[in-house]
């Protein structure tokens, strides 16, 4: 019966098994066990921290003899039900009545302090991350590494792979950039596990490294068979793995007006559109969808009523499905719709953020992209700065790779 559930678990988010693969969580060594035994344990986790047949972290650990003393939720909280960029409250898991800690506030990482991890002598975390730096999970990671670093506290990391594989490619972060949700200078696509992530912010990024250590995943490679493998959804708006591989692209296009990605809709991040007022031809509209389809993603028409506005508008153009998101590159995706709406005469508005840095700028990590679209900057200095600095990252990371093959760089097209 227990294994005709997990199957149907599978079958209901469309993610399939695939032979021995098995999560972190789900291999832990007796080893890693034993350093967790009679530790109060802080558990790093939300509603993506469950094995294959959906059962939690939480109810695991306790299982085999771990006190799990505090919960802490990032962005998005334990359930992964509060909209992004909206404030998570501290709250208790009701079955276990547990504390859940949120380390999150609105637009920012909370700052852990000495009070919040009173009690805690290891610290243990295990979530999805998306894939992508400016999805704020990491930057969560960062900051439990950061702040275990000042406190003197091990931290173990339950490896979970990456929705998009293994090409690594887009800008780093430039130093006046850097904000909770592009905190430290990775490429924006890092084709990186979680324990990856967390073995170069512990070597590179703190200066004085945590005692960590790693669960990692069995049978995982960075490839098609394994990458796209997640438990559950992954925030309100990220609920499939298509998702995730549109995300890919329509994450950083959200943050530029006119583009719509669906969020009043069942797929967001799964459609491209613009709102009807925006002047935009027929024969346009077909040189997207050609675009797109050159670019290795399936388009379906699709028209959906915008419900976020004050006023409800209409928007058109695509249901978007990436066909193979191991050849496919994101950030040369943003840049080809980027400068096809300018071309086409639409009006570009990068919103501004209370600072009057650009939130766009932000989360690429770059000012590069906008002043090319702009046309202050030619596209051969993007790519010479974006390339190299890809290349200067993987010739540091790769000392942090834990498995094979490793990311594939993917540079500017």
């Amino acid at each position: 019966m227990v294994k005709k559930v997990c199957v149907f678990f599978f079958i209901f988010l469309m993610v399939p098994v695939h032979g021995a693969f098995k999560f972190g969580l789900e291999n832990i060594s007796a080893r890693n066990l034993q350093l967790l035994k009679g530790k109060n344990v802080g558990l790093v986790t939300n509603q993506t921290g469950i094995d294959q047949c959906g059962k939690r972290n939480i109810d695991l650990l306790r299982a085999k003899g771990i006190k799990i003393k505090k919960i802490f939720a990032p962005e998005h909280g334990f359930n992964g039900d509060i909209p992004a960029e909206k404030e998570v409250k501290d709250t208790v898991d009701t079955k276990t009545k547990i504390p859940i800690i949120s380390l999150y506030k609105q637009w920012t990482g909370k700052k852990i302090t000495a009070e919040i991890l009173r009690g805690i002598d290891f610290i243990v975390v295990d979530f999805q991350h998306v894939g992508m730096r400016h999805f704020t999970y990491i930057s969560t990671l960062f900051t439990v590494l950061k702040a275990a670093s000042e406190y003197q506290k091990p931290v173990m990391v339950l490896d979970r792979p990456s929705p998009l594989g293994g090409c690594m490619e887009g800008p780093l972060v430039e130093a006046g950039l850097k904000t909770f949700f592009s905190f430290c200078s990775i490429p924006l696509r890092h084709g990186m596990t979680l324990a990856e992530l967390a073995r170069y912010y512990n070597r590179y990024e703190l200066k004085t490294p945590v005692a960590l250590h790693v669960a990692p995943m069995k049978d995982y490679r960075r490839n098609k068979k394994t990458s796209g493998i997640i438990a559950t959804h992954l925030s309100p708006y990220i609920k499939s793995v298509d998702a995730c591989h549109g995300y890919s692209f329509l994450g950083l296009l959200g943050e530029v007006r006119p583009f719509k990605t669906g969020r009043s809709t069942d797929y967001v991040f799964q459609c491209l559109a613009l709102p009807d007022h925006v002047p935009f031809t027929q024969k346009q509209l077909s040189g997207l969808s050609w675009l797109l389809r050159q670019s290795g993603i399936t388009v379906q028409p699709y028209t959906y009523q915008d419900t976020n506005w004050q006023k409800k508008k209409m928007c058109t153009g695509f249901k978007v499905h990436v066909d193979d998101i191991a050849d496919f590159s994101s950030f040369s995706m943003i840049l080809k719709l980027l400068m096809f709406m300018k071309k086409s005469g639409v009006s570009l508005t990068f919103a501004q953020a209370y600072d009057k840095k650009f939130i766009f700028d932000k989360a690429v990590g770059t000012t590069l992209v906008r002043e090319y679209i702009q046309g202050k900057v030619t596209k051969k200095v993007l790519k010479k700065e974006v390339d190299n600095g890809l290349r200067q990252f993987f010739a540091k990371a790769k000392s942090c790779f834990l498995y094979e093959p490793y990311p594939k760089l993917v540079f500017v097209q």
